[in-house]
């Protein structure tokens, strides 16, 4: 395949899809921006709905281990452990850092760990039907489930880098 190249704000998503798989777990936090860590949400799954496939990455926990399955259209590609994805979301992030808005870079053994997982590129490409329902500007889609009523939902979200 073809080298990767993206700007900050597209390798952010990525940072940021690896990172919530990585570690699984959303807290709130006050008006002070401390840390509740009663209150939280985990992940449940991310999902990429493109216009020529569906990629689920569905976090589970075996023997007090987390991992993470990709689904290709409900065929399992491939499962790893949750801390691999923080580690590739760290490399990742320690390259971003270092970027200056404008410009592009690949960050390789990035590409070839999300292209294993059968993602094509760090930045969504919606599909109509994904667009309509969580929102043109959605870049990521969570499911999640609420630490204080344990309601599970899915939403899209939008990823911004500052």
């Amino acid at each position: 395949m073809a080298v990767w190249q993206f700007n900050r704000g597209e390798w952010t998503e990525a940072y940021v899809f690896m990172r919530l798989l990585g570690d699984g777990r959303i807290y709130g936090a006050s008006s002070e921006l401390t840390k509740d860590d009663s209150t939280y949400i985990d992940i449940i799954n991310i999902i990429r709905d493109e216009p020529d496939k569906m990629l689920i990455f569905e976090r589970f926990v075996d023997e007090n281990i987390a991992y993470v399955k990709a689904s290709k259209d409900g065929e399992s590609i491939k499962v790893v452990t949750a801390p691999e994805f923080s580690e590739y979301a760290q490399v990742l992030y320690d390259r971003i850092k270092t970027l200056a808005t404008k410009h592009e870079t690949s960050v390789a053994e990035v590409q070839d760990y999300l292209e294993s997982l059968g993602i094509d590129s760090p930045k969504a490409n919606l599909s109509k039907s994904a667009k309509e329902k969580y929102g043109a500007k959605t870049d990521v889609i969570i499911t999640c489930e609420d630490s204080l009523d344990h309601s599970k939902t899915t939403e899209g979200f939008s990823v911004k880098f500052c």
